[in-house]
Parts: C-alpha cells; sequence; structure tokens
C-alpha cells in the first residue's frame, strides 16, 4: 500500500506542534551549545596557560637579563601551547561539556567529603 501525503494543512511535525524541535527552535539551542562548549574549552586551555605564564614570570624575575626574558617567554608559550593541546584533545574526544562533567562529578572527589560527614 502506498499512503500519498495530502496537501492542504501542513502536518504536525511541519507545524511545530506538541514540542517537536522545529529548524527555528533549533538554531537557538545550537547557539547556547556552542556557548558552553567555548566556555568549558576556555576552562581547560587557561589552567595551563596560567601556570606556564605565571612560571615565566617567575623566570624572568629572578634573570632580569636577556636570558630571562626569552626563557620566560618560552615558558609562557610553552604552558599556552600544552594548554591548547589539552583542550583540543578533550574536545576531539567526547566533547569539552562530557569531559567537565566527567571530572567534576568523579566519585574520588567526593570520598573525603562523605567520610567527614559521618
Amino acid at each position: 500500500m502506498c499512503y500519498k501525503r495530502r496537501t492542504g494543512a501542513p502536518s504536525p511535525r511541519e507545524r511545530g506542534s506538541g514540542g517537536e524541535v522545529t529548524r527555528q527552535n533549533k538554531q537557538p539551542m545550537k547557539l547556547i551549545e556552542q556557548l558552553l562548549s567555548s566556555l568549558a574549552w576556555l576552562q581547560l586551555f587557561i589552567a595551563p596557560a596560567l601556570i606556564g605564564s605565571f612560571l615565566g614570570l617567575l623566570l624572568w624575575l629572578n634573570f632580569r637579563s636577556g636570558w630571562g626574558v626569552v626563557g620566560g617567554g618560552i615558558l609562557a608559550l610553552l604552558g599556552i601551547g600544552v594548554g591548547i593541546a589539552f583542550a583540543e584533545k578533550a574536545r576531539r574526544g567526547k566533547g569539552t561539556i562530557e569531559f567537565m562533567s566527567r571530572t567534576s562529578a568523579h566519585p574520588e572527589l567526593y570520598r573525603d567529603d562523605k567520610k567527614n560527614q559521618a
């Protein structure tokens, strides 16, 4: 049996009734998802970048010569490179949002809290 789609009124899927996701409703959700993913990527990037920059600053403060500036710059760039590599590895794996949620909800992080409450 072949069913012909009747012409005239649009189907419920086309109308978007019943809470179904339509093309118009999908765009804001996609934007919010990209924003949250970008913020999670930035969180993963910023920690190694700040550590490298801080170590570079300490090296520069201890050796104020030209070598201190070069060494400090290299450490800062190394921290930025490690931060980019780490954030990209997490993004390409499961995604940055899932990576962040798995690390923040790990049971070993809450083991000490449960012992202190008892």
